[in-house]
């Protein structure tokens, strides 16, 4: 149904209806997987860029990270001539933490995120420092990780991939409609509903 869905816009361009551009990676062994949103008003999402970076995850300047950074300073275009960059770029420091917590200490706008169970467990968490010295003391400005209730998340995501869509007879698009592009394949559908 999903893949019915989807829509002839352009690969890694910025739809007109497309307000904040978000980033979000998932650290594993040997490779990194990416996802790029356009988010738009009543939560309207658009996958912009959905990606496997390739290498080694063991060193936060080369390997799978040194891509991933090409994808952090890419200009992206808009529908209007214009070119922005992310706004916000959060990475699950679920696995090789110390790596993530690295390369987001040397960005602006990056955020390690670490998912929390339960339901009653907000969207978003305060961020707590995690950077300590040998004297356990918490180093200021150092790296910081925000839970995140992935429960809560995922339960209303895949309530807004269940709306009827206009193409399926709705008058308008429902709050939370989540747009995919024609370019996306089977495979984005398996992990994206697994």
């Amino acid at each position: 149904r999903l893949m019915a869905l989807r829509e002839d816009y352009d690969r890694g361009r910025i739809p007109p209806n497309g307000l904040i551009l978000v980033a979000s990676a998932d650290v594993q062994g040997a490779a990194i997987y990416v996802e790029v949103l356009a988010l738009g008003a009543d939560r309207q999402s658009w996958v912009v860029e959905a990606l496997v970076l390739d290498g080694d995850t063991t060193d936060h300047k080369s390997g799978a990270f040194a891509k991933l950074n090409a994808l952090y300073e890419k200009q992206w275009p808009d529908s209007f001539g214009g070119q922005r960059r992310i706004d916000a770029f959060g990475v699950d420091s679920g696995f090789r933490s110390h790596v993530v917590y690295a390369w987001c200490r040397e960005r602006p706008n990056t955020f390690a995120l670490k998912g929390g169970d339960g339901w009653s467990r907000q969207p978003i968490g305060m961020p707590q420092l995690v950077d300590i010295n040998l004297g356990d003391k918490k180093i200021a400005n150092g790296a910081s990780v925000y839970m995140v209730g992935g429960w809560s998340l995922k339960g209303g995501f895949y309530a807004d991939l269940r709306k009827p869509r206009v193409v399926e007879g709705a008058e308008t698009e429902p709050v939370g409609a989540c747009h995919f592009g024609s370019w996306l394949d089977e495979v984005y559908f398996v992990q994206l509903t697994n």
